[in-house]
């Protein structure tokens, strides 16, 4: 029996993100006692006009639908069947510190999620969430890479 009962699996929809899906799904094919969350973060981040303002916008409940649950559904198929209890959630925020403030405020026992594996520049310019996860969480991560 596995002492993993609540599983926090960060979704973008990336190619690394369905691995880490079908990761965890392999992780808790038995384990009835064990609940996956699937979460997608819908980036939210400000904007700023040329004299310096800055606004943050917020998209509509039909947008965030419209847009995570294409991610979500795609996620849950590749977890597959499963014991396990499987949900969805989607939130707004900025994703590292969402999915590191979820997995806090809802005691996960794991976090998983995949590397995106944006190119070393890209990486360099605007960092990693799976990186910036590991730095900020307090408990355990797995990243898929691949």
């Amino acid at each position: 029996m596995s002492v993993l009962r609540k599983i926090l699996l960060a979704t973008d929809g990336s190619e690394n993100a369905q691995n880490a899906a079908a990761w965890v799904g392999r992780l808790v094919a038995g384990e009835s006692q064990a609940t996956v969350t699937v979460l997608n973060v819908f980036p939210i981040y400000p904007t700023y006009d040329l004299n310096g303002f800055g606004s943050v916008p917020i998209p509509s409940d039909a947008e965030i639908a419209e847009a995570t649950g294409p991610v979500l559904d795609d996620a849950v198929r590749a977890i597959g069947e499963v014991a396990a209890h499987v949900e969805t959630r989607s939130e707004l925020g900025a994703p590292a510190e969402t999915i590191v403030e979820i997995a806090d405020k809802g005691d996960y026992d794991l976090i998983v999620l995949g590397r995106r594996g944006h190119n070393p520049l890209v990486t360099l310019l605007i960092g990693s969430v799976s990186d910036r996860v590991v730095h900020l969480a307090r408990r355990p991560v797995v990243v898929v890479n691949g």
